[in-house]
């Protein structure tokens, strides 16, 4: 295993992979147990009696944990674009965009594949991170965004740029043409994105590009 690929291993490791509100249902469960826990027999009959205005599970732990819709603010700030699960889990992007940088690393591959796929952008980021020494690129510009203390911004996938593109009527704020994706094709040439007409295309990697910073919850 080359150095750029554990590099990029440790900085994934180093990041909470468990997302933030799924922490909070679960803490929420186990306050929920032990609250019932101290409760007498007698007072646990009564409850069970009186269900008429009483909560289900389902419904307390819908209650405890935040939901959220495409153009809400995120919990971290951003603008949220894409939910799963009713919109307990998703993906926001941040308010701004971020300077404009190069792709980097033209004429040769990183050493760990990077992917296309939603999902795939965190992972891409650390790969590019791993690999760019002190120079600074599309990766690292996003990898290094902070917003209310939340640093897990990374550049979004291919398709998770796609994905951004469809609700850019909800986000403002795009300074650029043309965005940077972090998902690599080869040597000379990565995935962008242009925010004028929605199209895809391959980008030199040594050209300039807008960043638009990402995350999931």
């Amino acid at each position: 295993m080359s150095l750029c690929v554990s590099m990029a291993y440790s900085i994934l490791d180093k990041k909470d992979k468990t997302p933030m509100f799924s922490k909070f249902k679960e803490n929420g469960s186990n306050i929920l147990k032990t609250e019932l826990d101290n409760l007498s027999d007698n007072e646990v009959v009564n409850n069970s009696q009186s269900t008429e205005n009483s909560l289900s599970s389902n419904e307390l732990t819908s209650t405890l944990t935040p939901s959220f819709s495409v153009g809400e603010k995120g919990p971290a700030g951003g603008i949220v674009f894409h939910v799963i699960e009713n919109g307990l889990h998703g993906m926001e992007v941040a308010p701004i965009d971020s300077s404009s940088a190069v792709w980097d690393f033209y004429g040769k591959s990183l050493p760990a594949d990077t992917h296309n796929e939603v999902g795939a952008g965190k992972a891409n980021t650390a790969a590019i991170i791993a690999c760019s020494g002190e120079s600074m690129n599309a990766g690292k510009v996003a990898g290094n965004y902070v917003l209310n203390n939340f640093n897990d911004w990374y550049l979004p996938s291919r398709d998770e740029l796609k994905l951004l593109y469809g609700q850019k009527s909800f986000v403002s704020g795009f300074t650029s043409n043309i965005y940077w994706s972090s998902s690599e094709i080869g040597t000379a040439v990565a995935w962008s994105l242009d925010f004028i007409d929605g199209r895809q295309d391959y980008g030199q990697k040594d050209e300039v590009h807008g960043v638009r910073a990402i995350r999931t919850f």
